[in-house]
């Protein structure tokens, strides 16, 4: 279960980039539902006017520091990674995660 004080944290962080247009909350902690095993689901909605690079560089942006920030939420990352398929093997030390 996440914290009020990590949504806050998460809110004002969400806040500061000026790419996001809406972010909403939604699954157990929207519901009021959450248990102890409980993570949080939000859906981030960026500027049309970006590219459709730009919107996954800034997604990746989003992901990175949403792990970052928790680690809880990287510690499950690492359990449950498993890296489907790689045009180039040059990335694989970006991920900073054991790979077979």
């Amino acid at each position: 279960m996440i914290s009020r004080t990590k949504l806050v944290q998460l809110k004002g962080f969400l806040k500061k980039q000026k790419y996001i247009k809406l972010v909403y909350l939604f699954g157990s902690s929207a519901r009021n539902e959450e248990g102890p095993l409980s993570d949080i689901d939000i859906a981030v909605f960026l500027d049309k006017k970006l590219s459709k690079l730009q919107r996954h560089q800034k997604h990746l942006f989003l992901i990175k520091e949403f792990i970052e920030q928790d680690y809880t939420i990287r510690s499950a990352v690492e359990r449950n990674f498993q890296l489907a398929s790689t045009r180039d093997s040059r990335y694989l030390p970006e991920l900073n995660f054991p790979c077979l």
